[in-house]
């Protein structure tokens, strides 16, 4: 039974005031962060390309489900999945959705995950914005676990022998290959695998729509 309004019959006539109103403060931002659902976009590396490491879109919906990720939603076939998530970090549900799908298929690939905001930071802070615009198809996005290093980042640009240009961000690396992406000898210029090397890239379209179907996830 219950007494004075609190559950459990807990009472509070030896506090203040301003100790009773930080106590239910506290308490209020406790839980809502705990229940806070927020949408996400997991992005694996390597999946479905060149006819290697096959997985079915339906294969890792149910990796993220089995990770407590709701409303999963597939983008392509190239391992875009958007969903939603309460009281889980990007960091922490991108280990134990690498570790999920290690015990299911037998092998690693890397996952980066993105909160809507971070995706939404990454598209405001495009420094190509024309070349977005009228050739998305040949411009990218290079996910990274961490920003580059600048130091990085100037001595690709300084070796870049082609047309390719690129700029850093926020965890990423945006790329454009105007002379198309199969003709180019970006990936031989000095320096330029460190700086991608544990990255997953995503044409610009993509990112546009996975950004999109994340808030649509959001919205449910």
């Amino acid at each position: 039974m219950a007494t004075d309004g609190h559950p459990n019959g807990a009472q509070d006539r030896g506090l203040s005031p301003l100790s009773r109103a930080i106590i239910a403060f506290e308490l209020s931002a406790c839980l809502g962060h705990t229940f806070r659902m927020d949408s996400y976009a997991v992005l694996f590396r390597g999946i479905n390309v060149g006819g290697k490491n096959k997985v079915s879109m339906s294969d890792l919906k149910g990796v993220c489900s089995a990770v407590g990720l709701e409303s999963p939603k597939t983008l392509l076939q190239s391992g875009n999945v958007a969903c939603r998530c309460a009281g889980k970090s990007a960091s922490q549900l991108e280990r134990e959705i690498g570790s999920q799908f290690r015990t299911e298929f037998g092998y690693s690939v890397m996952v980066h995950v993105r909160s809507l905001e971070e995706l939404r930071r990454v598209i405001a802070g495009n420094p190509f914005v024309e070349e977005a615009r009228s050739d998305p198809s040949h411009f990218v996005g290079i996910f990274l676990a961490e920003s580059p290093e600048s130091s990085d980042v100037l001595k690709v640009k300084g070796a870049i022998t082609g047309r390719e240009r690129i700029e850093a961000g926020l965890r990423v690396v945006y790329a454009w290959y105007p002379d198309g992406i199969g003709e180019s000898k970006l990936d031989r210029t000095p320096g330029w695998s460190k700086l991608v090397s544990d990255g997953t890239a995503r044409n610009w379209n993509t990112i546009l729509k996975l950004e999109a179907l994340c808030a649509a996830v959001a919205d449910q």
